[in-house]
This record gives structure tokens, sequence and C-alpha cells, in this order.
């Protein structure tokens, strides 16, 4: 057999006790959350002691964490050795609350996760004027029409990629038909979800202009990729 015969079975007999034998684990721990407990979390944790640390799912396990507890934003698993799970927990913040026909809110962060249901009180962003097909706490939001789903996504990114803080609300009728709200008293008509990013920076700029003689005036502002803009004060 010679010794590179040996030297592999060396290894695969290594490997085995490493598999069955050696890292089960004994410890997990749960951190990182001001809105669920330790023992929240690993309610909803999967991974069971005794399980070997190098065989567990731990992306399986954190997403399950992720969907049953709602404002969990994100859980990170990470394995320690010789054995012990940590996980490592990011709370959710509301970014949008989406107007229902009840006057109650429906809760997400910005990546359209649900993060409550019924809510009184809006907060962030409001979503305006959308039809709802699904809207499962834990779950990303589902739209009956899903190109307007797809453009209030592109402005719920281009908002959180450039920081627009001025705008208070977004609402979608079609894939060509598109408004955001700024300050909650001028509504940027944006046409289609092209380059929302040069037109509501543009829009921005207008209102900082319009700002100066007239700091109150509410309107709609249309607004395109050349250089015209067009605000009809009501």
């Amino acid at each position: 057999m010679g010794w590179i015969g040996a030297v592999l079975i060396i290894i695969a007999i290594g490997t085995v006790l490493c598999l069955t034998v050696f890292f089960q684990i004994n410890t997990i721990s749960a951190s990182g959350s001001k809105i669920y407990s330790s023992d929240k979390i690993l309610s909803q944790c999967i991974i069971q002691k005794g399980k070997n640390l190098f065989t567990v799912n731990t992306d399986e396990a954190a997403l399950r964490i992720e969907e049953n507890l709602p404002y969990v934003y994100k859980a990170e698993i990470k394995r320690k050795l010789p054995d012990a799970i940590e996980i490592k927990v990011t709370d959710a913040k509301v970014a949008y609350s989406l107007l229902c026909e009840d006057n109650t809110y429906i809760l997400l962060d910005n990546n359209f996760k649900v993060l409550e249901k019924g809510a009184q009180m809006a907060t962030g962003i409001i979503i305006n004027k959308t039809d709802v097909k699904s809207a499962k706490p834990g779950r990303k939001i589902q739209f009956k029409n899903s190109d307007v789903g797809t453009c209030l996504e592109r402005m719920a990114n281009c908002i959180k990629e450039n920081n627009f803080t001025e705008i208070t609300s977004i609402y979608s009728k079609n894939i060509s038909d598109n408004y955001v709200v700024y300050d909650n008293r001028i509504t940027f008509k944006l046409g289609n979800s092209k380059d929302l990013d040069t037109k509501i920076t543009k829009g921005l700029a207008a209102c900082d202009k319009l700002n100066s003689s007239s700091p109150n005036a509410t309107g709609t502002m249309t607004v395109s990729t050349d250089k015209s803009i067009y605000f009809t004060e009501e």
C-alpha cells in the first residue's frame, strides 16, 4: 500500500472523526437585539446542540430566524471552535409605511420586508395608492401589480443609495407613471423609473430655489431627464 496510502487512510479516519465524534456543538448563544430576548432568538434557531459544528447549515438557520422574527434585519451565525455557535442579530428599522384601505399601515424595512401589520401610526416614508397581494410578517411584501412593485423598489433603492431624506412619500400607478413627494407638499412627477437619481436630484435642487422665495409652496413638479422642470402651484 505504501506510505501514500497510509496517509490517505489517516486523513479519512480524521475526517470521519471530525464529522462524527469531535466538534459537537455544546453552546449556542444569541446577542445584538434590543427587540427580542436571547431566549426568543434561540427558540427560532434550528441548529441543535450535539450536532456537528461543520455540518449544520448556518445560512438556512439565519434565514429561518429572519423570517420568524420580523424585526430581525440580519442574523449572522458564526462557528467558534471547538464547540460553539454564536448568533449576532441586527434589528430592523421601519423605513416605509404602506397605507391600507382601513387607514392602518403595513410597516416595512428598507428591503420591503414586512415588519408589522395593522399599525395605527406611520413611520418613515409613506407608500400610497398601492394594492397588496401578500403581506406576511417576516417575508417580502408582494404587490398585485408586479410592475408597480418593481417601480416602488427602484424608487426605494434610489432614496436609500442617495440618502434623499426630504422625500416623505412615494407611489406608482404603472411603469410609466411614478411619483415621490417632497416635504409632504410638492409632488415630483417622474414618469418612468429610469434615471431616478438624476430626476429626484434635479427636483430637490429646484425645490431649494423655490424655498428661497416660497418656503410653503405646494403643488406638482414635472421632472424629466432633460433640462425642463415645470412647477404647478396649488
